[in-house]
């Protein structure tokens, strides 16, 4: 091989290396591009078709379980008024019994 027969080989193969790696960069990237779109499918919400995203899933349960929280305190506190309204009432009953004797 002649000197320019190496230089000529030397740079079809640098631009075969080039263009291998370009290809499959695009192709990776369109791959990767296609990945991206469908998680972000499930993640948003599409209001056209009236289809819930995941995002807006987790909203709506964070709002149940505010008000299921806020329920369980109202819950707590009327059982603490009533274990307040039966102490009184005990309390009136043996003062009664107390003073009548």
């Amino acid at each position: 091989m002649s000197r320019d027969n190496k230089q000529e080989f030397r740079i079809t193969r640098l631009e075969n290396e080039v263009d291998f790696f370009r290809k499959t960069t695009e192709q990776s990237m369109l791959e990767n591009g296609k990945k991206i779109d469908r998680i972000l499918n499930v993640l948003e919400s599409d209001e056209s078709i009236g289809k819930q995203g995941l995002v807006k899933d987790v909203d709506d349960l964070k709002n149940k379980i505010i008000s299921l929280r806020n329920f369980i305190n109202a819950y707590k506190l009327a059982i603490a008024m009533l274990a307040g309204l039966f102490t009184a009432i005990g309390t009136g009953i043996g003062w009664y019994f107390n003073y009548k004797r």
